[in-house]
């Protein structure tokens, strides 16, 4: 066998399993739609697993997602509104423009999460692990962030549009006057 066949082979192979591993993640993708669609709850749900990364763009509208772990998963436009991510693993999650509003963060981990122009509004992030979050253009509007956990690391761009990076950053209000997270 020549040089040139054996390495003609070498590549048809590698293009057979590239093929292979994108029908693959394909599938995957497509049973977590499936998943998702059907389920009212997912909780302690691994989406973390497998080859599939980005999950932009997903409708999770008031499911139970408690508890789920979304770890380094891109989430950018992901529809949460209502949702219950208590104690989910969010902590370096990409969730840009995600739509949060009455989600409920309670005890949810997301450090180094970016949170960049989310909409928290009337979010429960109450004892949530927000250390080295990206709250960057968030609007925080009546989430509640009693006990929330933040370091130095945490960026936070309030209502009042002050931007600061301490350890001592002003916290948009930490409660809803008349409203529990419960």
């Amino acid at each position: 066998m020549s040089f040139a066949i054996f390495l003609l082979q070498i590549v048809m192979e590698t293009r057979l399993n590239d093929i292979e591993h994108r029908r693959a993640s394909e599938r995957a993708l497509q049973d977590i739609r499936q998943q998702v669609a059907v389920s009212p709850s997912l909780e302690g749900y691994d989406f973390h697993t497998g080859e599939i990364k980005d999950l932009s763009g997903f409708y999770f509208v008031n499911k139970n997602l408690s508890a789920a772990d979304f770890r380094n998963m891109t989430l950018k436009h992901g529809n949460f509104a209502g949702a219950n991510l208590s104690r989910a693993y969010l902590d370096g999650a990409k969730l840009h423009d995600a739509n949060l509003t009455f989600a409920k963060l309670e005890n949810a981990f997301l450090p180094g999460a970016e949170l960049i122009d989310a909409d928290l509004t009337q979010a429960c992030l109450r004892s949530a692990d927000l250390k080295g979050a990206d709250l960057t253009g968030a609007d925080l509007t009546g989430a509640d962030l009693s006990d929330a956990r933040v370091d130095s690391e945490t960026v936070w761009m309030n209502g009042r549009k002050r931007q600061c990076r301490s350890s001592e950053c002003f916290l948009p209000e930490r409660r809803v006057p008349g409203k529990s997270c419960g």
